[in-house]
């Protein structure tokens, strides 16, 4: 015991110079004090500890630890932890400091503006956009997509709380994006339906993946895919069927109906989703080989589609007003994510992993799908070009915001 408590004390001697306040479990008397050491209950052959309200820099090697133990680094925000033979020691992390959770997230956008100065500066054709974007979409995408659902656990992903919590977020900014338009900028039934798209369909893959996997982990992005299994289908039928029904030249609902089914099931993300389900229920094995093919091309898909859409920012142009871009902005990048916390966080008390994932993925700035979106009706087109650039640079501040506001409220 004389040896543990040693151990332990020489330990938190170190890791004490680097922010921890405090190392305890809940339970169990100290085996150390000022400050507290708690010994954890015995589990599976070790002990576990906590160290709380501790910053682990990414540089941080413990010093030098006692040969028993092996330092483990684990991405932002997650627990790092110090294996020993017997003694297990868990860091959790304290609010992040606002810089680090920046420079977290900044490769992300590096790649966006690679893309984007490569075109604007004429060092690739203005076809690069468009060629990356239908690579990523057509087949790095859906095969990451395919990938995630073969080995997807499905009670842990469909999470009915968490898709609570995202979708009436989502459902909310478009009824707001619709009613403000309306009142506040009088634009007519059909406009009003793409404004109200414009602050509804967030990025969530080719841009909130990287962020999530960035900031959180691999492990984060499960409930992400779960998000992601109805993302499309529910907000395009919403969508389009909100339109017919409010535009002067509305079409039958029936076929309203078949256009949004055709449409939502030609997707190649969402072929690359029903197919990944489909083999994960099998449950079959891929061999090796095409395996690693698609290691490869899933691989490819989060650099290629943030390159893509750098790129692509190059053709659209700021025409629409700005305080209505600016009203989308505040809708998709702080009411959004805002309802989703509210509500995972405090009506359903989710778990800590689930919240971040819902929450970043609701924090997302709009994607090119609302431009397309508005270009297929040919309603308020400009705004949603002027929507996409001033959420896409705006949500560089606010997404690094939701994640400190994360890092400090949650576990």
């Amino acid at each position: 015991m004389e040896n543990v408590a040693e151990e332990i004390a020489s330990l938190h001697r170190q890791i004490a110079t680097r922010g921890c306040a405090e190392l305890r479990t809940p339970t169990s008397p100290p085996l150390v004090s000022q400050p507290t050491i708690k010994r954890g209950k015995a589990a599976v052959a070790h002990s576990t500890f906590v160290f709380e309200n501790c910053f682990i820099p990414k540089d941080y090697s413990c010093g030098a630890p006692p040969a028993s133990l092996q330092f483990q680094q684990s991405p932002i925000n997650q627990p790092c932890s110090l294996q020993g033979d017997d003694y297990c020691y868990q860091h959790i992390l304290r609010k992040i400091p606002l810089l680090d959770i920046f420079l977290a997230v900044l490769p992300v956008f590096i790649l966006i503006a690679t893309g984007y100065l490569a075109v604007r500066l004429a060092y690739m054709p203005t076809t690069l956009g468009d060629a990356l974007n239908q690579f990523a979409i057509k087949i790095a995408v859906p095969t990451l997509l395919f990938r995630a659902m073969m080995n997807l656990d499905f009670q842990t992903a469909f999470s009915p709380g968490g898709l609570i919590s995202f979708y009436t977020g989502a459902f909310t900014c478009f009824v707001l994006g619709i009613v403000l338009s309306r009142i506040f900028f009088a634009r007519t039934p059909g406009e009003s339906v793409s404004v109200g798209f414009a602050a509804t369909f967030s990025n969530s893959v080719l841009l909130g993946l990287a962020i999530v996997e960035r900031s959180f982990g691999q492990a984060a992005l499960t409930p992400v895919f779960g998000v992601i299994a109805f993302h499309a289908p529910s907000l395009y039928i919403a969508g389009m069927l909100t339109m017919e029904l409010m535009r002067r030249d509305g079409q039958p609902l029936g076929l309203t109906l078949r256009k949004a089914a055709k449409s939502i099931f030609a997707n190649p993300l969402m072929i690359a989703i029903l197919a990944g389900v489909v083999f994960n229920l099998s449950g079959l094995a891929m061999p090796e080989a095409p395996m690693s093919a698609i290691n490869m091309l899933a691989g490819a898909a989060i650099p290629v589609a943030l390159v893509g859409i750098g790129a692509a920012m190059t053709k659209y142009q700021i025409r629409a007003s700005l305080s209505e871009s600016l009203m989308v902005a505040v809708l998709s990048l702080i009411i959004h994510p805002l309802i989703a916390f509210a509500l995972a966080h405090y009506v359903f008390e989710l778990d800590p992993q689930i919240i971040r994932a819902i929450v970043t993925i609701a924090a997302m700035p709009p994607g090119m799908n609302i431009y397309i979106f508005a270009v297929m009706y040919d309603r308020a087109v400009s705004l949603a070009a002027s929507a996409f650039l001033i959420c896409t640079v705006l949500s560089i501040a606010t997404i690094t915001i939701w994640l400190y506001v994360l890092s400090a409220i949650l576990p």
